[in-house]
């Protein structure tokens, strides 16, 4: 007679993997289900063949009711807690198999636990991606008794999957030990492509270009690899494939071995380091894949956000360069503010981010291709807009003085100055830039406390951002950008009359070298039809708008901490209030 089996634990890997026994295990039983949270349990046999599985909640129960139990957890402890509660029924004669990736010694310990009340214990890691789990394409790796392994094997080869790893008659343990050390090639496999596709990015060479040669060199998972980290697919789902906090998990287990044994695994450690600005900025949600993310997050013109980060915990944080900045690419032409608009859409689409849900940041110029992208494509898109230090107009004009204006360049004669520097002396051109950006640099007070040191590394580190673009696309998105006047259109997109429900905050500084305050506190007034009657928080309409004095024209470099807590406050206010 066919044994009764069970199976506990439906994660990424479980549930492809349960799916498999029933649909290709040849089982005259219904296979018994478990899962912590019974509702993916649940959900998961309603996807099964009708009368192939059943569903219990309570741990004991499906032991009870099982001949041969598979478990598959997500670490260690998740694991111990299991097989402890297993352990208060009778489960003499029973046999364990795990399947969860672990240290060896806690593979001991649950073999150790189990043959000590009366049952047996198989050790069975798996390797393999969640995909290959749900296509029976995993590799099983079977260790202890081969009396005992030769009755799982039948539910591997043909089943769950397309190999097996035989470690018969050797302790269970030597399965696991061969699963932690062989999941360290996966890890540095990541870190491989991720550093190779920074570079490509940043070198000139493209990451398309680098693919080509993957696809053709390395067919496999490290072409399925690069196709995650170029397509952002670790940032779309609900659900990491490989969860950092697991691969964290991996690797400190790998090094825990290695320390043991006095060898060294730099790569190991490297992508460990990654993988922890991975979780501090994703938490569980990041993937491994993410290392991608992490080190292009901090290339480029989006570095000018890096400090913001960390103070933003439970947010998605998305900073593209923009075309012909940083690491982004150097096409000839379009450098104007409604490309660069597009170029956002085009983003947005890409990322499937959720229209209604998205929290939209401009600064300086990011801040004109908000306003261009509401007209263009409405901004419904945005949950909220927040509009750092820049008028709706810079030039001046018979309505708009310097009162509001940009104060270096406001007219024909200021932006020709400006082209003619970025022509013949840019790194000029750029220190003149940070000069007026930097409220310590720009209105300097006695209580500023910035050493010599720390602003000699400021002026270094956007002075070798701008150089990653070339002068004349700088002097032809300024021309663009001045001439612009978004007053009308921003009445029109943003305004009572709009039907637009987006919250907008506006963040002025009295210290600004680039706008009187006065000038970007308008947008509250043509959001809020006038409203707006002093600087501050304004309380009624769509709009607020705040004066600051801690920062500059880049207030979010000077203080991150507090520029990040007026964020969160906007966003945590009710109704935006």
């Amino acid at each position: 007679m066919a044994p009764q089996l069970a199976w506990i634990g439906l994660g990424n890997m479980g549930r492809g993997m349960c799916k498999n026994l029933v649909e290709k295990g040849d089982l005259d039983k219904p296979l018994i289900i478990f899962n912590r949270t019974t509702k993916r349990a649940t959900d998961l046999q309603a996807k099964l063949p009708k009368g192939k599985s059943t569903v219990v909640e309570e741990l004991g129960e499906g032991v009870a009711k099982a001949d041969i139990i598979f478990t598959c957890l997500g670490d260690d402890k998740a694991i111990t807690d299991t097989i402890s509660t297993a352990m208060k029924g009778d489960v003499k004669g029973k046999l364990f198999v795990d399947c969860s990736t672990v240290h060896p010694d806690t593979t001991d310990k649950l073999a150790k636990t189990v043959e000590e009340h009366g049952a047996h214990f198989v050790a069975c890691p798996v390797f393999g991606a969640p995909a290959m789990a749900e296509g029976g394409q995993l590799v099983c790796v079977l260790a202890g008794q081969k009396s005992l392994v030769d009755k799982v094997k039948p539910y591997c080869k043909g089943v769950m999957g397309r190999a097996e790893i035989d470690f018969s008659d050797q302790a269970p343990s030597k399965a696991t030990h061969l699963k932690i050390i062989g999941n360290t090639f996966v890890l540095n496999m990541v870190e491989t492509l991720s550093e190779g596709h920074a570079l490509a990015e940043k070198s000139g060479l493209g990451s398309e270009n680098l693919h080509n040669f993957i696809e053709t060199m390395f067919p496999g998972p490290y072409t399925a690899y690069s196709g995650r980290l170029m397509g952002g697919d670790y940032y779309k789902r609900d659900e990491p494939l490989f969860g950092v906090d697991l691969a964290r998990k991996d690797a400190k287990h790998a090094l825990s071995l290695a320390n043991a044994c006095g060898v060294k695994m730099r790569d190991v450690e490297v992508a460990d380091t990654h993988l922890a600005e991975v979780q501090k900025v994703q938490g569980s949600k990041g993937d491994i894949a993410s290392i991608y993310g992490a080190l292009h997050g901090f290339t480029g013109s989006s570095t000018v956000f890096s400090s913001v980060l960390p103070h933003l915990p439970n947010h998605r944080l998305i900073a593209p360069d923009l075309r012909g900045h940083g690491a982004s690419a150097k096409p000839a032409s379009g450098y104007h503010v409604s490309r660069l608009a597009m170029d956002l859409q085009d983003l947005i689409l890409h990322l499937s981010l959720s229209h209604g849900s998205i929290v939209a940041i401009g600064t300086s110029l990011g801040c004109a291709i908000l306003w261009s992208y509401a007209e263009l494509f409405t901004p419904a898109a945005f949950s909220h807009m927040i509009f750092v230090d820049q008028a709706p107009l810079q030039n001046y004009a018979l309505d708009w003085s310097s009162a509001y204006g940009n104060l270096g360049c406001n007219d024909a004669a200021s932006l020709a100055a400006m082209q003619a520097m970025l022509a013949t002396d840019p790194e000029k051109a750029y220190r003149a830039t940070v000069a007026a950006c930097l409220a310590y640099r720009s209105h300097p007070l006695p209580t500023d406390r910035v050493s010599a040191q720390q602003a000699a590394d400021d002026e270094k580190f956007f002075v070798d951002i701008a150089k990653h673009g070339r002068t004349e696309w700088y002097g032809k998105l300024m021309a663009d950008h001045t001439a612009l006047d978004w007053r009308d259109s921003i009445a029109h997109t943003l305004g009572p009359g709009s039907g637009s429900k987006t919250k907008v905050l506006v963040v002025a500084s009295e210290r600004s070298g680039c706008f009187p305050a006065a000038g970007p506190l308008a947008v509250v007034g043509l959001v809020n039809d006038g409203k707006f009657d002093g600087l501050g928080m304004e309380d009624e309409g769509l709009a607020k708008g705040v004066v600051v004095d801690w920062g500059g024209h880049w207030c979010y470099w000077e203080d991150p901490e507090k520029f990040s807590k007026l964020v969160r406050l906007f966003l945590e206010a009710k109704d935006g209030k």
